[in-house]
């Protein structure tokens, strides 16, 4: 096994352990006692092998807790545990039964499911709740590379832009999926979490080469869930192997896919070579983006023992509706809902797009309103629940210029291949969100370094627009959090201070307009940065030389061989010759 891979691996789990110690540790701070939440955590990871006295020490060693107050938890969690207790002895025995079935599958993948049919029938496999077992599933999946879990692949290159940022993705995708798997996160809040973190770095949403393109938090939900499914599939595939099992039987929910129903609750031979049994990968479709456990598929498959297992009755559909004058299928009737929920995504995103350019979000409050109150309507029905966490949407975790509103107000705001933060493609890294809110301290310190800078306060336009940017022809420029810098990243224009950045807008963009380029050419941005480390007064010698170091990367990045001349020699290296 590749080290470095299996390093990748066991660094995911660290991460994962990090997570749940400071998730436990917020939880007890804010109750005095270890809650059910934190303590199911707290099983899950002891399950996968990870040390309950370390949790506990940790926990404590983050909330700085002394005696008296690691004692006072314990003794409340007890306390709670007695009360809780009470209520669960006078409960029914049927409730206590679900209880029990719920808290022991709660955060279990399918190989749980599969092993006790497994022990059942006799066979001595070991449940694969370890790292090592883990490991060796991801190998399977990954084809030994251990890495990408998710098989997050197909990006078109002009979307994440670099490397980087795409290991990046990967190993939030990655991380998220263990978080799942390992019951220690539910999977709405391990997807919640990766897109955040994700949209931190600036990334909004994911461009495949096929020429879909989907918002992260769909491309997340979408990446994990599916990941989960394969990477399940992976490990019974190994179980067959491993016993020379040969016969599975694939699950059934209702609203399937048509050509997805054709194929459920029944049984295959996995191998093909059964005379009796149908072959199990070419009549699913199994391994392929449209078959079984491909995209967005919940069908799952288990062992079948014939003379012993039992086949389900077929699942009987829910008879057509009319609604509104047109009649649905079951099947029909979760699409339309299906869409109804992406109809509500898309105009929360156009009232936080509009929103982000100071305009009116009263007509698209409105409508988001009636189109609720129809989710509603049309849910009760068509008989289907409402699922509220497919109509939520995290402020900032959008890509606001795939918005309607963003194309229609596009000729007010500047292109966004015109900025000193023109691209994620273009700066190659991370700086920060232009969707975080700066603050009044913050617009305070920027407004000092533009009066430093000889800049005119009242040109600057603070929390408008989608990022940094001088807008042509306005004489406004619009400041954003995109302003500031990435402390952590190693590439030079993320790196550029707050002054370099208003010097590149100004001296660069502003003294110059209306510009001969056109908006995106590599001379108008690098003409931006070169003027700015001439003539900006203000700057640091250090300020200068990354917006001189700017310059010359814009040429570079456009594939013209561009000499240093006197003054960029001058200011790069401290002397001209």
């Amino acid at each position: 096994m590749d080290v470095l891979s299996d390093k990748y691996i066991i660094g995911l789990y660290q991460d994962l352990e990090d997570e749940v110690i400071a998730d436990i540790a917020r939880r007890v701070q804010k109750t005095g006692r270890y809650t059910e939440t934190a303590e199911l955590m707290a099983k899950s990871m002891v399950e996968n092998g990870f040390s309950a006295d370390k949790i506990r020490v940790e926990v404590m060693k983050m909330l700085r807790a002394d005696k008296d107050f690691q004692m006072a938890v314990a003794e409340n969690t007890i306390a709670y545990k007695r009360e809780v207790q009470q209520i669960i002895n006078n409960t029914i025995e049927s409730a206590k039964e679900v209880g029990k079935t719920l808290t022991a599958e709660a955060g279990d993948m399918a190989w749980n499911n599969d092993l006790s049919m497994w022990e059942q029938q006799g066979e001595d496999l070991t449940k694969p709740n370890s790292l090592s077992k883990f490991v060796k599933a991801s190998s399977l999946q990954t084809s030994g590379a251990l890495r990408n879990l998710t098989k997050t692949m197909g990006f078109k290159n002009t979307a994440l832009g670099t490397t980087g940022v795409m290991d990046m993705y990967q190993r939030e995708m990655d991380l998220a999926l263990i978080k799942v798997s390992t019951g220690a996160f539910s999977f709405d809040q391990a997807v919640k979490d990766c897109v955040h973190r994700l949209a931190q770095s600036g990334l909004r949403s994911i461009d495949y080469e096929s020429g879909r393109s989907y918002q992260l938090d769909v491309a997340a939900r979408m990446a994990v869930r599916t990941g989960m499914s394969q990477l399940s599939g992976k490990i019974t595939e190994e179980n067959l192997k491993n016993s020379n099992h040969d016969l599975v039987i694939t699950t059934q929910h209702m609203g399937s896919r048509p050509d997805h129903a054709v194929w459920q609750n029944k049984v295959f031979s996995y191998s093909g070579k059964s005379k009796k049994y149908p072959d199990f990968v070419k009549e699913t479709g199994y391994g392929t983006v449209t078959g079984l456990k491909g995209a967005n598929c919940t069908h799952d498959f288990y062992p079948y023992w014939e003379g012993a297992s039992i086949i389900p009755e077929d699942i009987k559909e829910p008879d057509p509706r009319t609604i509104g004058g047109k009649t649905y299928t079951y099947y029909e009737s979760t699409q339309k809902q299906r869409q109804m929920e992406r109809q509500i995504r898309a105009t929360k995103r156009e009232i936080e797009a509009i929103k982000s350019i100071g305009g009116d979000a009263q007509d698209l409050q409105n409508k988001l309103r009636g189109q609720m109150a129809d989710y509603k309507s049309f849910s009760k029905a068509a008989g289907l629940k409402e699922r509220d966490n497919r109509l939520r949407l995290v402020t900032g975790t959008s890509n606001l210029v795939k918005t309607v509103t963003y194309q229609r107000e596009n000729k007010f705001v500047r292109s966004k291949n015109r900025g000193i933060i023109n691209s994620r493609n273009m700066a190659n890294g991370m700086r920060q969100s232009p969707f975080v809110v700066l603050e009044d301290e913050q617009i305070e310190k920027i407004q000092q370094y533009a009066n430093e800078l000889d800049i005119p306060v009242d040109i600057l336009s603070f929390n408008t627009g989608t990022q940094t940017g001088f807008v042509d022809g306005t004489k406004i420029i619009h400041i954003r959090g995109d302003i500031i810098p990435d402390k952590e990243s190693t590439n030079n224009r993320d790196l550029l201070s707050e002054k370099a950045v208003l010097a590149h807008e100004y001296y660069g963009h502003y003294m110059n307009d209306p510009s001969q380029f056109r908006i995106g050419d590599w001379r108008d941005e690098f003409r931006a940065s070169y003027s700015a480390s001439i003539n900006a007064p203000g700057l640091t010698d250090m300020d200068r030389r990354m917006l001189m170091l700017d310059a010359y990367d814009r040429a570079k990045e456009a594939g013209v061989p561009v000499k240093y001349n006197k003054n960029a020699r001058r200011i790069i290296y401290g002397y001209d010759e």
